[in-house]
């Protein structure tokens, strides 16, 4: 029994380490990107800032990157591991998704930011860019597993299945589409003002 306590103790202490080292590490880099960028972009468009930092910090480097591909903080990767079977079967399309997620997703992610912050004109090509790419992927890691039927992840399961599968997912559809719409728009009418007022030039 009293193996069993320091054993529970040691298991204790490993996890609340391993959280402070996680989000201590997270906090760490986004307090450098905003020291880097500044905080104007929140200013300006609260919510598409917020969504691109998160997206290129916490989503995209160290949940699906670090813990889901690689395997860091073992606490939160068996997590991964509960919820697709995927992750610890280092499935091809999963790792594919996972390490283009670090090298593709969180650079143009953090490009948007960086655009949002800095009023840059090519913010909105640059969202379409990684608006389609993290659409793509969602499709793709969902997608497959749907076809699969359910193989790998706890089907039916109240968390694991319903909220972080097709709940989470479905945000990474809706959320993509919406920039890419709005991204859209604002090319169409920055295009229609140009050519407006190059006719009116033109009288």
């Amino acid at each position: 029994m009293e193996l069993l306590k320091i054993k529970t103790s040691l298991n204790t202490s490993n996890s609340m380490e391993e959280e402070i080292i996680f989000w201590g590490s997270l906090s760490v880099v986004i307090a450098l990107i905003l020291l880097i960028t500044g905080i104007n972009g929140f200013k300006r468009d609260p919510f598409w800032s917020f969504w691109f930092l998160i997206n290129a910090t916490l989503i995209h480097v160290f949940l699906d990157g670090l813990v889901g591909a690689y395997g860091y903080f073992p606490k939160l990767y068996a997590m991964y591991n509960e919820l697709d079977k995927r992750y610890s079967g280092k499935d091809p399309t999963v790792m594919v998704i996972s390490n283009a997620e670090i090298f593709i997703m969180a650079p143009a992610c953090l490009l948007v930011f960086y655009a949002i912050s800095k009023q840059k004109p090519w913010r909105y090509p640059a969202e379409i860019f990684i608006s389609t790419f993290q659409l793509f992927g969602t499709i793709s890691f969902a997608g497959s597993e749907i076809l699969s039927g359910f193989e790998n992840v706890p089907y039916g399961d109240p968390f694991y299945f319903w909220l972080c599968f097709v709940f989470a997912n479905m945000i990474w559809i809706f959320f993509p589409v919406l920039s890419i719409y709005l991204s859209v728009n604002k090319i169409t009418k920055c295009i229609s003002d140009y050519q407006l007022l190059k006719s009116n030039k033109s009288k």
